[in-house]
C-alpha cells in the first residue's frame, strides 16, 4: 500500500469508514426493498415483528418498499453526516433504531433461529445468521450515535465537519 494512502487513512477518524460502510448497506438494502424478491425475502419477518406490525395493512410490497424508503433516507442522512453533526446524529439514531428492530427479529421470529438437528449454538443460515451479524451493525451505529454527539456538543456551527485528529 502506497505510504500516501496509509497516512490518508491514519488521518481518518475511526467513525468515517463505519459511516462509510452503513451508507452503502442502507443504500443497497434500501433498492433491493423495491423489487419483488425482495418483498418476499422480508415478508415473514415484518410478519412476525411486534415493531413493523404498522406496516402490514400496506401489504408486504407496500410495506418493504417503505421500509426501502426509510433505508435510503437513513443512509442519505448518514451520508450528509460527514458535514453535518446533525444529520450524523438523525442518521446514527435511524440507523441504531434499524438494528434494534432487526436483532428483535432474533426473538420473534417462530421457527426460532437455532439450527433444529444440532440446536444451541448451530444457527440457521437465514434468518439467525442473517440477522445475528446486525449486532455489530447496531454497535457501528450506536458509535456513530456518540461521535454526532460529541460533535455537536464541542463544534459552535450549524455545519460541522468531520473533527480533525490532532497532529
Amino acid at each position: 500500500m502506497p505510504p500516501s494512502l496509509l497516512a490518508t487513512l491514519a488521518r481518518l477518524p475511526e467513525t468515517a469508514l463505519l459511516r462509510a460502510a452503513l451508507v452503502i448497506i442502507f443504500v443497497i438494502f434500501g433498492y433491493a426493498k423495491w423489487f419483488d424478491y425482495e418483498a418476499e425475502a422480508v415478508a415473514p419477518l415484518i410478519g412476525n415483528s411486534p415493531f413493523l406490525a404498522i406496516l402490514r395493512p400496506l401489504g408486504m410490497e407496500g410495506a418493504s418498499r417503505a421500509l426501502g424508503t426509510i433505508e435510503f433516507a437513513t443512509g442519505a442522512l448518514l451520508a450528509l453526516g460527514f458535514v453535518s453533526a446533525r444529520a450524523a446524529l438523525a442518521g446514527a439514531a435511524l440507523s441504531t433504531l434499524t438494528f434494534l428492530v432487526t436483532v428483535s427479529m432474533l426473538f420473534t421470529l417462530p421457527a426460532g433461529i437455532w439450527h433444529a438437528p444440532l440446536g444451541f449454538p448451530a444457527l440457521e443460515p437465514v434468518p439467525g445468521g442473517f440477522l445475528l451479524k446486525d449486532l455489530v451493525l447496531l454497535a457501528a451505529s450506536l458509535a456513530l450515535v456518540r461521535e454526532a454527539a460529541r460533535r455537536l456538543h464541542t463544534e459552535p456551527s450549524s455545519i460541522r465537519p468531520f473533527p480533525q485528529p490532532a497532529a
